[in-house]
């Protein structure tokens, strides 16, 4: 994975040498590689925003892709759902409520697009050193999980995360972008393989969240349609120890048989009967971002057992907070992205399908939990779209002009 070599003719803005800038951002990228998987992604994110101007500077003088905006190919759907945001919070009843909604997403939209390029462009270091740390934190949490739910008697893991759907989420993200990274290496690390997608499905099973289960499931189905035989055969195995865990673990069973029981999602069937009546309601802006806690009282008759900051759906909450104008932002995004994840998984390599299939797990995640408005997952989920973009440009370039710099 090789990037085009070309000319920028951008001035260093920035006081400080090229070394020092890249230390910076090499130093954002471990601790954000080192956070997220074990749910400290909002460290990581402060840190990826004063390290900005670094990152911003970097990016800029970068002679790593032909694209002179430094926030990618997405910046255009990007800037138009953020532009959705505060036009519904325009006309939202708690104004300042919608407003910390909208400079949260920007904040975390824009700085994981910049830093994902800055990955691409240190894209040794990225993948020598930044990946391989995020891997070892995602074994801890999935290992802390697997002991708070057989050692300690919790019904549903949380690890360091505090809420089971977020450690489902995560795990399920980089487990199956560390099952496409060591396909990718293989050779000596090659055999990690089989352990640690074991330890990640058994931490995954210990936090009892069937979006999770639902998402590595799509993510170990996509990595199996471009894999080899001895990778299915793998997956194979993995499938027959999860399902000899149900049978095993008393908690799993019962939990497993009601992901698709209407009866049983009865709650989040509600939610979305809410969302949609928002939506009919307010279809051009919607009610104003992150308002669904509040005015989702008002489309459902039945008192809720507790309260839900959003209807457990990307889609639907975008429709109740931005409207159609929301909608149609975020279908250009996801254009974009489909885009670029098909222009990559037909390029067949390892790493890239280990990344489309992760980013594909955090989606189907957020049709049934959300995490869009959350730094834990959406730090993660706006990085991982940034990585996306930001390795198709790359390949696009070598596509285009096949000069390659290897340094």
């Amino acid at each position: 994975m090789e990037v085009v070599s070309t000319k920028c003719s951008a001035i260093n803005w920035l006081p400080v040498s090229e070394g020092t800038r890249r230390w910076v951002a090499r130093l954002a990228l471990v601790v954000l590689a080192v956070s997220a998987p074990v749910g400290s992604a909002t460290l990581g994110l402060v840190v990826l925003l004063l390290s900005v101007p670094f990152l911003y500077s970097e990016a800029k003088l970068a002679g790593g892709m032909r694209s002179s905006r430094a926030f990618g190919i997405l910046t255009g759907p990007v800037v138009a759902l953020i532009a959705a945001g505060l036009l519904s919070t325009v006309f939202s009843t708690d104004k300042l409520h919608a407003l910390g909604h909208v400079v949260g997403m920007a904040l975390m939209a824009l700085t994981c697009l910049l830093s994902a390029r800055i990955a691409v462009r240190e894209r040794h270091f990225f993948l020598n050193i930044a990946i391989p740390l995020a891997l070892v934190a995602t074994v801890i949490s999935a290992a802390l999980g697997l002991y708070q739910h057989f050692a300690l008697g919790v019904s549903r893991a949380t690890a360091l995360l505090g809420y089971t759907n977020r450690l489902g989420t995560l795990l399920a993200f980089f487990g199956v972008l560390g099952v496409g990274f060591l396909l990718y290496r293989g050779g000596r690390v090659g055999w990690l393989l089989f352990p640690f997608g074991l330890l990640v499905l058994g931490g995954i099973g210990a936090t009892m969240s069937r979006a999770g289960w639902v998402a590595v499931a799509v993510g170990i189905i996509l990595l199996g349609l471009r894999a080899d035989r001895r990778f299915i055969a793998a997956c194979l195995v993995l499938a027959m120890l999860f399902a000899v865990g149900l049978l095993l673990e008393e908690r799993w069973a019962p939990r497993f048989s009601t992901i698709f029981s209407l009866e049983e999602n009865q709650d989040r069937i509600t939610l979305w009967k809410a969302a949609l009546g928002i939506f009919r309601d307010h279809p051009l802006l919607g009610s104003g971002p992150g308002s669904f806690l509040y005015v989702s009282d008002n489309y459902i008759d039945a008192p809720r057992h507790r309260s839900h900051a959003t209807p457990h759906n990307i889609v639907l909450s975008i429709a109740s907070d931005m409207g159609a104008l929301g909608l149609l932002a975020f279908g250009w995004l996801m254009t974009g992205v489909a885009k670029a994840a098909w222009y990559l998984w037909r390029l067949r390599h390892p790493f890239y399908t280990g990344l489309v299939a992760a980013v594909a797990s955090i989606f189907v995640n957020d049709l049934f939990a959300q995490g869009f408005y959350t730094t834990q997952i959406g730090t993660v989920m706006w990085f991982g779209l940034g990585l996306l973009a930001a390795f198709y440009e790359m390949e696009k370039d070598l596509a285009v002009a096949p000069t390659v710099d290897a340094s």
